[in-house]
């Protein structure tokens, strides 16, 4: 269940599908190896489900095979980005019709990635000190770092 709570969390980064499955409706599934898949005849699928609203609905998800294979090749130790999850949380509330944590959701997404793009900035401008765009001082500070 662990393995399977990863990969949906890189699903949702990955296909920037904002309500994926949880895991809860996957508690009731099981796996099991075939030798080959059966073969999808119409007269073989049960009442409603025919192999065209099948593809119907593979078309409109956002997860396909090869976003699979990135989530899985991003890695066990990969953690989203804080203001890319916060703006899907953001979308899962405005659908939901909470406008009030959708504007929240959305205002804090904005302010944390505002807020990493200025440490990057300032991080790159202490790395190459001599750059005249900028004045960088150093200041000596007594009793500590």
């Amino acid at each position: 269940m662990p393995i399977v709570a990863d990969l949906l969390l890189r699903l949702r980064h990955v296909s920037g599908q904002a309500t994926p499955p949880r895991l809860e409706s996957l508690i009731s599934s099981d796996e099991t190896n075939i030798d080959e898949f059966p073969p999808l005849l119409a007269d073989s699928w049960p009442e409603g489900l025919t192999p065209s609203r099948f593809q119907k609905y593979l078309w409109s998800t956002a997860i396909t095979a090869d976003r699979i294979a990135a989530a899985t090749a991003l890695g066990q130790e990969f953690v989203p980005l804080t203001h890319e999850a916060l703006f899907l949380d953001a979308i899962v509330a405005f659908r939901g019709n909470d406008f009030r944590r959708a504007i929240l959701y959305s205002a804090i997404s904005t302010e944390v990635a505002f807020g990493t793009v200025i440490d990057e900035t300032y991080d790159r401008v202490l790395a190459a000190p001599d750059d005249e765009r900028f004045r960088v001082i150093a200041l000596a500070q007594s009793g500590g770092v």
